[in-house]
């Protein structure tokens, strides 16, 4: 399935300041008041072929809506809450247009952008769902199902068949769901236990609640007991003989693990990831990283760029087992 290029009605575009002429293609949309009260909606969508090397475009966040990148081929760099991410080919960054963001090509060829812009009545929710405002990047993504989506939804906002802005609506979801899919392949990925279905309900929840919202740093065993409905004594009893570990080790352990990810897939420094995966003390970060992972941070970056991208990614993602933990307790 090709997208119709020929019904995109803007061609190819002039060139702005720093770039060369290019194959970009836009396409605006204007909901009704309907669509606005009720449903997701684009408000533009678009493709922009051969984004060069040196360009570079930068917004102050002045705008309402959210707007997702999705890099199709090279690699685009996405600076989001002062935070550098990666992304690249068959990976996609959400960003709030309400928030200054900037993106730029620093790379020898040229890459392949597609992209939209978007809003609804469940969209904010589903930022928050996603937990966009610590990691905007998503990898993980299905492209064939992904890309046919885009497709699909590009053909609804540019051809406007009888019906389509529920069918954009249905369609913008079934994106968005992807995103959160991703989110769930990589909890499962870097989760440290494999079996999650042995564990007792109470036991399988809390590790979930540590899971879902390993970012926020003043998560403790009392917020978990208190939406599980138990005794945090009983609930550490029951954590530590069914997992192993404590449950506050068992959440350290699964912070690094994302932090071992976020340090493969951005730039930033070390002081500023620690905050990302719920650790404010730069210095207790970089401590427990040793401890747990036998490198600093620093090493484990250096060592992960100098594999290739397919080995990067495995060990990025590679669950630590419970069973290696144990020779660290």
């Amino acid at each position: 399935m090709k997208l119709p290029l020929q019904s995109w009605p803007f061609g190819p575009r002039g060139s702005r300041r720093g770039r060369p002429r290019q194959t970009d293609y836009e396409h605006s949309n204007y909901p009704t008041k309907l669509a606005l009260s009720l449903w997701e909606h684009v408000t533009s969508i678009g493709v922009f072929n051969r984004y060069p090397r040196g360009y570079e475009i930068q917004r102050k966040g002045n705008r309402q809506g959210y707007l997702l990148h999705y890099v199709r081929k090279g690699e685009i760099q996405h600076v989001v809450g002062g935070k550098t991410y990666r992304v690249s080919g068959g990976c996609a960054c959400l960003m709030n247009c309400g928030k200054p963001y900037r993106h730029f090509n620093d790379q020898p060829s040229a890459a392949d952008l597609w992209w939209m812009a978007f809003d609804g009545q469940i969209t904010p929710r589903m930022w928050v769902e996603l937990g966009t405002e610590q990691n905007p990047f998503f990898d993980n993504l299905n492209r064939e199902r992904f890309e046919t989506l885009f497709k699909e939804l590009w053909i609804l906002v540019v051809k406007k068949p009888l019906g389509c802005e529920v069918k954009c609506h249905v369609t913008l979801n079934a994106i968005l769901a992807e995103l959160m899919v991703s989110r769930m392949q990589l909890a499962r990925a870097s989760s440290l236990i494999s079996g999650k279905s042995s564990l007792s309900d109470k036991v399988r929840g809390a590790v979930e609640i540590f899971e879902r919202n390993y970012y926020y740093p003043r998560l403790s065993l009392k917020d978990a007991g208190t939406r599980l409905g138990i005794d945090i004594f009983q609930l550490s009893r029951k954590f530590r003989r069914e997992v192993g570990m404590p449950p506050i080790q068992y959440l350290n352990h699964y912070r690094i693990e994302q932090a071992r990810h976020l340090l493969m897939v951005t730039d930033n420094p070390v002081k500023e990831i620690a905050p990302m995966v719920g650790i404010l003390d730069p210095d207790y970060f970089a401590q427990l990283f040793r401890k747990i992972t036998g490198q600093t941070p620093r090493d484990h970056r250096k060592a992960g760029r100098q594999s290739s991208p397919n080995e990067r990614r495995a060990r990025s993602m590679a669950p630590h087992l419970i069973s290696n933990f144990k020779s660290q307790i």
